[in-house]
């Protein structure tokens, strides 16, 4: 019962921290903010606190291990829109759209990291895809890439089903790969026993 008590006490000093960091670079924003007036529009600190909460109820029951991911998800998301909305960034949530699949693929390997203590292949490579698909958007949207991204898509569709496929044989074997070091390893361990 001590440790329990313990532990709240440390998960509540957590999202304290958050907080108290996330209202400074608000108010850091707010004071070099192009736009001070627009500091007012809080959907970013709504989004913020609903992922703090979800934090917490995460490190509360430390069973659900996915609200880790979804917390992350919100709480980065909420600095991008924050940072948009008193117009920090010379763009608009239209141009930063796929900021939020690059977070959500990053995301991904933090809460692997989080869940398993170790990289596994099975978050790795689609997080890893996720990141690459939210550059490519990015570079469309940015107006980086000039063609119509409709009439590119529409030609190359099928480079979504190699890239897929490819991702699935890694996994595949990398998968493959751990099974036969665990079978090895277990050989290994009763060979040493007898």
């Amino acid at each position: 019962m001590k440790f329990l008590s313990k532990n709240i006490k440390i998960n509540i000093v957590l999202v304290i921290g958050l907080a108290l960091i996330f209202t400074g670079i608000l108010l850091l924003i707010g004071y070099f903010a192009i736009n001070p007036q627009s500091i007012f529009l809080f959907r970013g600190v709504i989004l913020f606190i609903l992922g703090a909460v979800l934090l917490f109820i995460e490190l509360m029951t430390p069973t659900k291990t996915w609200l880790m991911f979804i917390s992350v998800v919100l709480m980065l998301i909420s600095v991008i829109f924050v940072m948009s909305d008193v117009g920090f960034l010379p763009f608009g949530i239209k141009n930063l759209w796929p900021s939020f699949i690059i977070i959500f693929g990053l995301s991904l390997i933090l809460f692997s990291f989080y869940k398993n203590k170790q990289m596994k292949a099975v978050y790795l490579i689609p997080a890893l895809t996720i990141i690459f698909f939210g550059v490519f958007f990015m570079l469309f949207s940015m107006k980086v890439i000039k063609a119509n991204f409709v009439s590119l898509a529409s030609k190359l569709w099928p480079l979504l089903l190699v890239l897929c496929g490819g991702i699935l044989i890694t996994i595949y074997f990398m998968q493959h790969h751990n099974l036969l070091k665990i079978v090895q390893d277990k050989t290994t361990i009763k060979e040493d026993d007898e």
